[in-house]
């Protein structure tokens, strides 16, 4: 018999943590975040950040868990923070989100033996290969409830779990990635009208391109796949896209022929968000941010701005909040645009709420 409550347990998408640190690990990169109130605003109270070397987590996955704990000691060593309790986020094919109709019982335990039961629905894995966590997000006069239905393999979570343990981190919450996007968003409303009808699209490049579009602050579209060339292009040009190094990428588009790099990434970006505009009832992107790699092409955000004819910039969550003497201003900022999913997760910290 599947044990559901271990399950439930296990993945703590919509728990009320203490304070926290927003720790994203990616293929790439660790990054952590920590943060407080400051009167209306945030404040920064600790930040670093460790490069991987290739292959150290390969889709997701930690492929060499030695590598990646020594980086994450190092990590906490450039941060010198106290806090223990950590968020944590889990992205790509093995998260399922599902938003599914159902009536609720007023016995809790009951409700959750049924969500379980109906998740096996939607859940391509047997229910012991994943956690699974849900919210009520919408109830009517009826009883019947709209609920978000969170999964993930158990075996990324583990992953992450175990090595957080080992440096003397306790997990607290695992999140799923576009959510901390879409918080960290709230804090860039001073660039765009956040509570208007404003289509908003957020490019990030590391190991691919990927498209969020965002309305009224709401994540309404995500794709993380690569995008097909465009028709223009020549017979034998490069997919950068498909260039998984992102400092290659950087490499071929700030070298001497980077102009023809940069219209090929741009019609990359246009192609996808043609293929929203399709797939949608929506006609037009209003902005455009960049996140990833992106910050560092040279001038990139200004040369799309005029090449795709809408506003863009690159998307800084720091910009208003104030930093603790121990962050490095200049250092915070050059690497903000690859911090989103780090500051969302400190945002679910009880010091920000």
């Amino acid at each position: 018999m599947i044990n559901w409550k271990a399950l439930l347990n296990r993945l703590k998408v919509f728990n009320k943590p203490p304070p926290l640190l927003g720790i994203d690990i990616n293929d790439q990169f660790l990054s952590l975040i920590e943060l407080a109130t400051d009167g209306e605003n945030l404040k920064v109270i600790s930040y670093a950040m460790e490069q991987l070397p290739i292959n150290a987590i390969v889709n997701g996955e930690i492929k060499q868990s030695e590598i990646v704990t020594e980086h994450l000691l190092s990590l906490l060593k450039k941060a010198s923070t106290k806090t223990k309790s950590v968020a944590i986020a889990v992205s790509g094919s093995s998260v399922i989100t599902k938003v599914i109709s159902m009536v609720v019982n007023t016995n809790e335990e009951t409700f959750e033996a049924k969500i379980i039961a109906d998740a096996e629905k939607y859940i391509p894995y047997a229910l012991e290969d994943v956690a699974i966590d849900y919210s009520i997000i919408k109830t009517d006069d009826t009883k019947e409830s709209e609920i978000l239905l969170a999964a993930c393999r158990r075996e990324i979570i583990d992953q992450r779990v175990e090595i957080l343990s080992a440096v003397g981190l306790e997990t607290s919450i695992v999140d799923i990635k576009i959510y901390d996007i879409e918080r960290s968003f709230s804090l860039l409303k001073k660039e765009y009208s956040h509570g208007s009808h404003e289509v908003v699209a957020l490019f990030e490049h590391n190991t691919g391109l990927s498209l969020t579009v965002l309305q009224q602050g709401v994540v309404i579209y995500h794709k993380e796949e690569s995008f097909a060339p465009a028709e223009e292009e020549t017979p034998g040009s490069i997919n950068l896209i498909e260039v998984t190094d992102e400092n290659e990428v950087i490499k071929r588009v700030n070298d001497a022929e980077g102009e023809a790099c940069k219209r090929q990434l741009a019609q990359q970006m246009k192609s996808a968000i043609q293929f929203f505009i399709s797939s949608s009832q929506h006609e037009k992107i209003d902005r455009v941010f960049l996140a990833g790699s992106f910050i560092s092409i040279k001038e990139f955000a200004v040369w799309l701005d005029n090449w795709l004819k809408i506003p863009t910039s690159v998307a800084d969550p720091f910009r208003y909040m104030s930093l603790a003497e121990k962050v490095d201003r200049q250092d915070i900022h050059d690497h903000a645009a690859s911090l989103l999913v780090a500051c969302g997760l400190a945002m679910r910290g009880s010091a920000c709420q």
